[in-house]
């Protein structure tokens, strides 16, 4: 595992102080920081966050570092030409049901209600939606 010692003083810097100048760099760093807290706390399965895909390779080198710190895991799926999801979780089974999920895009209320769970959702939130896809 990484240590911090592996992270550039450029991304420390956009991780911990809110009065850095805006650059989507920094902006993405700190998503996907604060996608894999929740995870790292148990409060929700796994944290989905979409970066720039011209920033992968950097933010592969630096940022998921964090990820890998926290003892977290994360999934890669190509979003289009320009984005990359980058799913966050801390159970190694969780990735064969990402990969599962990924594979129908065509929803249906099974994969609604699955993806719901798997994002943390509560069953009212999830009927809730279904019933709104339905009308």
């Amino acid at each position: 595992m990484p240590d911090v010692g592996t992270i550039s003083p450029e991304v420390y810097i956009a991780m911990t102080n809110p009065l850095t100048s805006f650059d989507v760099f920094a902006f993405e760093v700190g998503r996907i920081s604060s996608s894999a807290l929740p995870v790292n706390l148990g409060a929700r399965p796994v944290a989905e966050t979409m970066v720039r895909k011209e920033n992968l390779d950097r933010l592969l080198k630096e940022p998921i570092v964090v990820v890998a710190l926290l003892g977290l895991e994360y999934h890669l799926d190509l979003r289009g030409e320009n984005h990359v999801s980058i799913y966050i979780f801390k159970h190694p089974h969780l990735r064969s049901v990402i990969e599962y999920l990924l594979r129908d895009e065509t929803g249906g209320d099974f994969f609604t209600w699955a993806r719901g769970k798997l994002f943390g959702y509560s069953e009212d939130c999830i009927a809730e939606f279904i019933e709104r896809l339905s009308l």
